[in-house]
């Protein structure tokens, strides 16, 4: 690409982030609205009353979009109190592995960009970066499995069962709304 191709390409990338963040602040304003208020605040005004023993894990830990969707998984399943300090212990180390990942997924996705950016793209440089990558991909992938296997093996038979039923039941409700 040409310079002035590079700096229409660089301006376009950063309008689209901006117009992204703009659009992302405009849909958490609007869903705290509709809900209420933010998570904490809804919390707060709750003072600690729970809806029941089985809504009980998942008012353990806060809310966060996208990364409490196990929260759900166990969400009609009644635990025991060493099975949600067993759940939690396997959670806080897999956030903590998660931010280590995080981290790697960010630097490779800088790469790629870097990469296409340059002026010496190849597909040989692309393999090479992927190849550079590949271990640390492959192992958050992998501790993510295990830890799900982990919070799995917690569980006596009879919730495993339910969790599966809970699951064809999610599947049921979204091929009819599909």
């Amino acid at each position: 690409m040409t310079a002035e191709q590079q700096a229409t390409l660089n301006q376009r990338h950063q309008a689209f982030k901006e117009k992204r963040e703009d659009m992302r602040q405009e849909m958490l304003t609007s869903a705290r609205e509709r809900r209420g208020g933010s998570y904490q605040e809804r919390h707060d005004s709750y003072e600690g009353q729970r809806r029941g023993s089985a809504h009980d894990f998942a008012h353990d830990f806060p809310y966060r979009p996208a990364q409490n969707m196990d929260i759900e998984f166990f969400d009609n399943i009644t635990l025991s109190e060493e099975q949600k300090a067993a759940i939690a212990d396997i959670r806080e180390t897999q956030k903590e592995n998660r931010a280590l990942h995080r981290e790697t997924f960010k630097a490779f996705k800088h790469a790629q960009r870097e990469l296409i950016k340059s002026d010496n793209f190849t597909e040989e440089a692309f393999l090479a970066i992927a190849a550079q990558y590949e271990d640390e991909l492959v192992s958050a992938a992998l501790d993510k499995v295990k830890s799900k296997k982990a919070m799995l093996a917690v569980l006596t038979d009879d919730q495993k069962n339910a969790l599966k039923s809970n699951r064809r039941e999610a599947r049921g409700l979204m091929e009819l709304l599909n």
